[in-house]
C-alpha cells in the first residue's frame, strides 16, 4: 500500500475566501492505514494548529469532517459502507453568511457533531497563511497515520460556494453535449469527448445540433459511462429529437464500441408502429414505455427515467407520458458502456450480436436530428424534467 499525496503550489490559499472543494472518491479497504488512525485527509491548508489556523476536510471517525480547527462541522453518514465505490464529496463555505455545508452524491449531508458553531450553524472562516494546501494528507500529523486510501478523480476547487443545486449536478451530470459549432465535447463536469460519422450541423432548438442521414455510416458515439453500464443503476437520459423518419434507433447502448457483441440495446427509438418507445433490459425481458406518434420534422424534448422506486418513464415535451412499474432489476452490462447516437451499428446487421432482445424498437438507423443531450446518474423528477425542457 502507497502513501501518496499531492501538494498544491504555495499561490494557491484557502484563506478568508467562500470556497467549494469537490471530487470523486472510490475509498479502499482498510480505510485507515493503520490500527491506530481515526483520520484520513481529503484536503488540507494547515499552517498551525491552532483556532482557525488549519483547514482539514477529512474523514474522522468514520464521517466526513469539515473543519477550521475548533471550529468544524461532520455528516452523519458512515463512510466505511461506500467502501470499493465511486462517490462524489463536496464541501462548501460561504465567507458571507459563514455557512458550511457537507454533500454525498449531490444530497446536504444532516449534521452531526459540531465544535464552535452556533445555533445556526455558524462559525467563522479559514485564516491560516503561509503552508500549501495538500490533497491526501494533512502535512502536520504523523504518517502514515493519515493518508487517504483511495482513488481520487475530478479534483475540484471553486472560489465561490455553490448551491445545492449546483453540487447536485456536478454529482449527477455525467454528460452534455450541446452539439452547438458542431462540439462533440462534454461541457459537463466529466468533460467527455464523442466521436461522430457523417454528421450535418444545422439550426437547432438550441443553437446548433446534429443531422443524422440514416445511414450506416451517420452517428455520434460517447465512451466510458459508468453509471448506465451499473446494476439498478438509476439514470436519465434527456434530448431533442427532430425526426424526419419515424423508424430508428436514436440511442443505443452497448458495451462495446462496435454495438454489438456483448450487452447491447436500443433504449430509445421508434417501434414498428412508429411510436417513441423508451427501454431497458431486466435480464429476462425489455421492459417498454410506449410514447406517441410524433409529428414529422417538429422538434420534440424527450426523456426517459429510470429507477429501482420509480420503474421507467417516459417524459414527452416536459411531462409525463407513460410509466412502466414495478421493474424489479436492469441487469446492465457490469461495464463502462458505449452511447450511440442514431445508430445501432453493427448490432444493426444481426439482433444475434446482441445479449439482450431488441424489444419494441428494432435495430435500425435513425434519419433526423438531435440537440442538447444529457446524461445523469439519477432519475429526475417531474420537476427537473420541466425545468430541462424549457432552458
Amino acid at each position: 500500500m502507497q502513501e501518496q499525496s499531492v501538494t498544491l503550489p504555495l499561490s494557491l490559499a484557502l484563506n478568508n475566501r467562500s470556497m467549494t472543494v469537490g471530487c470523486w472518491l472510490k475509498l479502499q479497504s482498510p480505510l485507515y492505514i493503520t490500527s491506530t488512525a481515526t483520520e484520513v485527509s481529503i484536503i488540507s491548508q494547515c499552517p498551525s494548529m491552532s483556532y482557525e489556523q488549519c483547514l482539514f476536510y477529512t474523514i474522522r471517525s468514520n464521517v466526513l469532517y469539515q473543519a477550521f480547527y475548533l471550529d468544524d462541522k461532520a455528516g452523519t453518514t458512515s463512510m466505511s459502507g461506500l467502501l470499493g465505490q465511486w462517490i462524489h464529496v463536496a464541501f462548501t463555505f460561504d465567507l458571507t453568511t459563514l455557512l458550511r455545508q457537507i454533500y454525498i452524491n449531490g444530497i446536504a449531508e444532516p449534521t452531526g457533531f459540531t465544535y464552535g458553531l452556533n445555533g445556526m450553524l455558524q462559525g467563522g472562516s479559514f485564516l491560516g497563511t503561509g503552508a500549501p494546501a495538500t490533497i491526501g494528507r494533512n502535512m502536520l500529523l504523523s504518517a502514515p497515520t493519515n493518508y487517504l486510501n483511495a482513488y481520487v478523480d475530478h479534483f475540484s476547487i471553486s472560489n465561490r460556494a455553490k448551491s445545492a443545486c449546483e453540487v447536485l449536478n456536478d454529482a449527477t451530470l455525467v454528460a452534455y453535449f450541446s452539439f452547438d459549432s458542431g462540439s462533440l465535447v462534454d461541457t459537463g463536469p466529466n468533460m467527455l469527448v464523442g466521436t461522430a460519422v457523417g454528421q450535418t450541423m444545422i439550426s437547432g432548438e438550441r443553437n446548433q445540433a446534429l443531422s443524422f442521414t440514416g445511414g450506416t455510416n451517420s452517428y455520434f458515439q460517447v465512451s466510458g459511462l459508468t453509471a448506465i453500464g451499473t446494476v439498478s443503476s438509476s439514470f436519465s437520459i434527456g434530448l431533442w429529437i427532430n425526426a424526419n423518419v419515424l423508424y430508428g434507433t436514436i440511442v443505443h447502448v452497448s458495451r462495446y464500441a462496435s454495438g454489438a457483441g456483448g450487452w447491447c440495446l436500443p433504449f430509445l427509438g421508434f417501434t414498428s408502429s412508429q411510436q417513441l418507445a423508451a427501454q431497458i433490459w431486466d435480464g429476462l425481458l425489455v421492459q417498454s414505455a410506449l410514447g406517441p406518434i410524433l409529428t414529422l420534422n417538429a422538434w420534440t424534448h424527450v426523456v426517459e427515467t429510470f429507477s429501482i422506486a420509480n420503474g421507467l418513464k417516459l417524459y414527452i415535451n416536459g411531462t409525463l407520458y407513460s410509466t412502466t412499474s414495478p421493474i424489479t432489476q436492469y441487469l446492465a452490462s457490469g461495464y463502462q458502456n458505449y452511447m450511440t447516437i442514431a445508430s445501432t451499428l453493427t448490432a444493426s446487421v444481426s439482433s444475434s450480436l446482441c445479449t439482450t432482445s431488441a424489444g419494441l424498437v428494432g435495430f435500425g438507423y435513425y434519419n433526423g436530428s438531435v440537440d442538447e443531450l444529457k446524461i445523469y446518474s439519477r432519475e429526475l423528477t417531474a420537476e427537473d424534467v420541466c425545468t430541462l425542457s424549457r432552458v
